[in-house]
């Protein structure tokens, strides 16, 4: 089982918080986070994506889209609360949101966004995440 805690401070970690894993909005971002994942790995960083709905519907996105990243559902929106992003678009789920963490722990970007079309591009978050990793270098 994945823990996100033992993840953070270890290596740079970009966490995502989709509110389903059915709406084209969602679909969309994780399948863009799958074909850039070779960028991630260029920095070392982890991709976490989770996701309020059903450990069954959540697994179907995964096939679906060939995802190779870790996907956590939280269908009852444990991890959104935790993270305070929940029912961001006023639907009582988790995100969108983004976060990444650099490989020190400290938070290096948060984006929680208010519309489904607000969400950082995988380049603002790679600039965010190769920026953290320069920064730490010096």
């Amino acid at each position: 089982m994945l823990n996100i805690s033992e993840l953070i401070g270890s290596e740079p970690l970009y966490v995502v918080f989709l509110p389903t894993a059915t709406n084209a909005w969602d679909l969309e971002q994780a399948a863009e986070i799958q074909a850039s994942l070779s960028s991630f790995e260029k920095y070392d960083a982890q991709v976490v994506a989770i996701i309020s709905d059903w450990p069954t519907t959540v697994k179907n996105m995964q096939e679906q889209l060939g995802i190779e990243y870790p996907l956590v559902a939280d269908p009852l929106g444990v991890l959104a609360i935790e993270w305070d992003v929940f029912n961001l678009l006023g639907t009582e789920k988790g995100g969108p949101a983004s976060f990444v963490i650099d490989s020190f722990g400290n938070l290096a970007a948060r984006s929680l966004s208010g519309a489904n079309e607000d969400r950082p591009s995988i380049d603002e978050v790679l600039r965010v995440i190769e920026e953290s990793a320069t920064a730490g270098a010096t």
